[in-house]
């Protein structure tokens, strides 16, 4: 055991002590000295497991982009906790992750502007990592960023470079309802995505989760809008209702991430993270109706006129979660692969909706 001086402000009415020599034992002054712990270096995946917590070193280096969106709190979180360095690039203001900041250590989660059209400055970011995590994704379209840059282009960039870079681990979160063939542009490009990132970096894992809720989500939230917004003739919903999800938490989809990533027998493969269980949409606003004791008062409206409400609605100036994106989002069923691989092969039990509602929709609750 090594001994390190505190190098503090002297505390009145006392005399500084001397670090011990060679030989000698270390004074009893808890204030004044600290036992360093010596960090092994070697079996890298055992220090990860063991769990020497936030103030270790795993010997990961982490690049996570998109960690500004729900997964992003999530990951972030489970990567610094075990002692990772943890990289959170970003596009936009940084007041929107410098939360991140205390999900590790001091200095550990490292935030660096950059843009994902920027190769160089992407190659810069991978440089050192031993695991990038692309989270970048879009539920609607901008003047900016259509679909096709944010599943298509933006991945490519990401595992051309992380090739170039000699990244070990590449993981590469998708959707369930991925399909080139889909009508919904979203989802169609997001199987594009898949595609050009397995054509630069064929080790990727691809992660498809289903529809997720937590914190700040476009799901629970986006129902609560609707059902608390004067502007909406009702709980709007497209094919009676009957459309199935297997939402799941997002807390879970991060767990699923971090062993994927840590895996060693996880390079190349597909996992399906969906929820445990499977509802319709009217199943789900009744639970929101449950939980908030909200009345809801579904009104099937056909997709075109759906549509059109959402149009208008994204012209509003305030608006950060209604758009024409979610007629398709709510009208397509989320399919599960029968036989994919899931949260069962990466060690992780999600949790079911009902369990978890009460978390986030706390806010939205009616006072009888």
């Amino acid at each position: 055991m090594s001994w390190a001086v505190n190098t503090g402000r002297r505390r009145s009415g006392r005399r500084r002590a001397e670090a011990p020599m060679a030989g000698e034992r270390a004074p009893r002054l808890g204030w004044c000295y600290r036992p360093v712990i010596p960090i092994p270096t070697a079996d890298v995946d055992a220090a990860v497991h063991y769990g020497r917590g936030r103030s270790s070193v795993s010997g990961h280096t982490v690049t996570i982009f998109g960690a500004s969106g729900l997964l992003g709190l999530g990951t972030v979180h489970r990567f610094a906790r075990i002692g990772s360095t943890v990289r959170t690039p970003y596009r936009g203001d940084h007041y929107d992750i410098r939360h991140l900041k205390v999900m590790g250590d001091l200095g550990q989660v490292v935030q660096n502007f950059y843009c994902v059209r920027d190769k160089d400055r992407v190659a810069q970011l991978v440089e050192g990592s031993d695991i990038v995590i692309n989270l970048i994704g879009r539920d609607y379209e901008t003047a900016n960023f259509k679909f096709e840059d944010i599943n298509i282009d933006a991945p490519r960039t990401i595992a051309e470079a992380c090739k170039k870079a000699g990244v070990k681990r590449l993981v590469h979160v998708s959707h369930i309802n991925a399909d080139a063939d889909s009508e919904a542009k979203q989802f169609s490009t997001k199987r594009l995505g898949e595609l050009a990132v397995l054509s630069e970096f064929p080790e990727a894992s691809i992660v498809r989760p289903s529809t997720m809720y937590g914190y700040d989500d476009r799901f629970l939230r986006w129902i609560a809008h609707m059902n608390r917004n004067v502007l909406f003739p009702g709980d709007l919903v497209v094919n009676g209702g009957e459309t199935v999800f297997y939402p799941t938490y997002a807390g879970d989809v991060a767990q699923a991430i971090q062993n994927i990533a840590v895996s060693p027998n996880s390079s190349g493969k597909v996992y399906e993270l969906v929820g445990p269980k499977k509802y319709t949409y009217n199943e789900i606003l009744q639970i929101y109706s449950d939980t908030t004791g909200a009345p809801i008062s579904p009104l099937n409206v056909p997709a075109p006129i759906f549509k059109a409400i959402l149009r208008m609605y994204e012209l509003l100036p305030s608006n950060r979660l209604a758009s024409r994106s979610d007629v398709y989002r709510l009208s397509i069923d989320e399919t599960p692969t029968p036989g994919a691989l899931g949260f069962g092969d990466v060690g992780v039990v999600p949790a079911e909706l009902e369990t978890m509602a009460l978390r986030f929709l706390r806010p939205y609750r009616v006072v009888s």
